[in-house]
């Protein structure tokens, strides 16, 4: 097979794509090829940076080096290639053991000569040091436009709307309705073709900016915005990420992608300023692919620059609870007693704690128990006192989960029981709820339609007016009824458990929890069981999403508890 020239092209920005910089470079390397009877295949690489080697059309090309395909490879100019001497050395390494030639028009560099190979690297290192200045003006600029109230773009937060956002989801939206003739074609490929298409990339930003006419402005998206609310609501009520997640999860609320809640979106959601309405920047600092967080003495935090979705207090009153539980190591995940954290005085309703004794009498002879900490700290005038011997109410409650995830018709039960309560007391709530979110987003919609009628001057003033006061007496009816709607929600136990959670970690269980070591058990354990109440003659398990399960014991089988103290 012939050997071709490999032309490579690159840009880094939107802009510069949209400046022709793609079609100038093909065309020069083209005319070189053709100049010299040579056959030349283009690698593009669009809107990519050339600080590291993960780029799709570079890495393509290295495949067909590697396979004998190419001859030389041909730039317009070194930076096109890369801007890191690291890769530099790479690339002359990897050209050399391949025997390429590698050839840069614009500064007649060729490295098949002495003096293309020392231009090479001298031309590497202006490159990076090029790219390090540029790095650093970017990053001052951006630092000032942050204290001036500028948002700098990047992935718009959960809650709030942007121009791109729009630009994307527009684009998203025709890749859904060619995927049933896209032959098997993935919906993120799909996306790529339709970006490349002029004019359906023109009608995508004609949309998005008639929706948002400022590039970088973020503008509440009143969906999201009020599962915002709802999330900060749950963390201040159940102080947990877990217990937020298997809430939202339970009542069907999906995250911006169609999937389930998981406790790291939540634990960013309740520590991003913007939802109080303040920009934040330089937080973290870049570190090769990756980056680490900044001292807060660094961070740039600019009240007042957007339009808030929860009160300042509400925000640092949930940060508050979050700092707390990191300075306290928690007991439970530390202790050395599988049901720590999970165990309460069914009189006092105070946490069990795991307790050793050494019996010196007895050979030495060591006993483990939980006991009541409200009698501990606060005396009998609290609690008379309960203790129940550690290995004792752990085998009670593991066997009384091992029963469930192996009898099958007793778990369905249990399952069909939840799901019949939950149909009758929370579904229609959720129901409405969805109802009225949608009804507050065609308000929405209808609100920036008459917008537009009346910037583009199809509608007299006293009409916009007339229609705004209608759309917005029906905003605050539904927004009322929204509340309320939440309000019910939030006190009822049953919206709280997502079912198919905890039966998918009882099955668990059953099949993994012999493999496990104590930290994996007791965090596999927390996945299904809320708390157990420990009473004189019985115990009372409080699984997820699932009724009571009651467990009856006898305190005076032999050893069950400890020695008098």
């Amino acid at each position: 097979m012939e050997k071709k020239l490999a032309g490579y092209i690159r840009v880094s920005t939107e802009m510069q794509v949209e400046r022709d910089s793609l079609i100038n470079q093909e065309e020069i390397l083209s005319g070189f090829a053709r100049v010299r009877g040579k056959e030349i295949k283009i690698y593009k690489d669009a809107g990519i940076s050339a600080k590291d080697k993960d780029r799709p059309a570079f890495q393509e090309m290295l495949s067909d080096i590697r396979r004998g395909l190419v001859e030389a490879v041909v730039v317009t100019k070194l930076d096109r290639i890369t801007r890191s001497l690291t890769d530099l050395l790479f690339l002359k390494e990897f050209f050399e053991e391949h025997e390429i030639a590698f050839i840069s028009v614009g500064q007649n560099l060729d490295t098949s000569t002495p003096m293309g190979r020392f231009s090479f690297y001298v031309l590497g290192l202006v490159a990076q040091l090029e790219r390090e200045m540029t790095a650093e003006r970017v990053a001052e600029d951006m630092k000032n436009r942050a204290r001036r109230k500028k948002w700098n773009g990047g992935v718009v937060p959960y809650g709030f709307v942007s121009q791109m956002r729009y630009y994307r989801e527009w684009i998203k939206a025709k890749a859904r309705e060619r995927l049933p003739e896209a032959g098997g074609e993935s919906l993120q490929k799909i996306m790529q073709g339709l970006e490349q298409d002029q004019v359906v990339k023109q009608e995508a930003l004609d949309y998005a900016r008639k929706m948002i006419p400022e590039p970088k402005a973020l503008h509440i998206d009143l969906t999201e915005a009020e599962v915002v609310r709802t999330i900060f609501q749950l963390y201040q009520k159940h102080k947990t990420f877990r217990g937020v997640v298997h809430r939202l999860n339970s009542r069907g609320m999906k995250t911006r992608d169609g999937e389930p809640w998981a406790s790291t979106s939540i634990r960013r959601i309740l520590q991003n300023h913007f939802y109080y309405g303040a920009l934040t920047y330089n937080k973290r600092k870049s570190h090769g692919k990756t980056s680490r967080p900044r001292p807060e003495a660094e961070h740039i935090i600019v009240e007042g620059v957007f339009d808030p979705i929860i009160s300042k207090e509400e925000f640092f009153e949930v940060r508050s609870i979050i700092a707390n539980q990191r300075q306290v190591p928690s007991a439970s995940k530390a202790s050395t007693y599988l049901l720590s954290g999970l165990l309460e005085c069914q009189y006092c309703g105070t946490r069990m704690y795991g307790y050793t004794n050494h019996d010196h009498r007895r050979k030495g002879r060591v006993y483990k128990y939980y006991r009541c900490n409200g009698h501990i700290s606060k005396g009998s005038a609290v609690c008379s006192g309960n203790t129940v011997d550690a290995r004792l109410v752990e085998n009670l409650i593991t066997e009384e989960l091992r029963s469930l995830a192996t009898n099958p018709e007793k778990l369905q039960e249990k399952a069909t029981d939840f799901k019949v309560k939950f149909d009758e007391e929370i579904k229609p709530l959720l129901d409405r709820q969805k109802n009225v979110q949608q009804a507050l987003s065609g308000i929405d919609k209808k609100f920036r339609r008459l917008l537009g009628l009346y910037e583009e001057e199809l509608i007299e003033k006293k009409d916009f007016i007339r229609e705004k006061s209608t759309l917005d007496s029906e905003r605050s009816f539904l927004t009322t009824e929204l509340a309320d709607i939440d309000r019910q929600i939030l006190s009822n136990d049953l919206a709280g458990f997502d079912l198919e959670t905890t039966l998918s970690s009882i099955h668990n269980l059953a099949e993994v929890f012999e493999e496990l070591d104590l930290p994996e058990r007791k965090e596999l354990l927390r996945t299904v069981v809320n708390k157990v109440e420990v009473g004189k003659h019985h115990l009372d398990c409080q699984i997820f999403a699932l009724p009571k399960s009651f467990v009856a014991y006898d305190r005076t089988v032999r050893d069950s508890l400890p020695p008098p103290a």
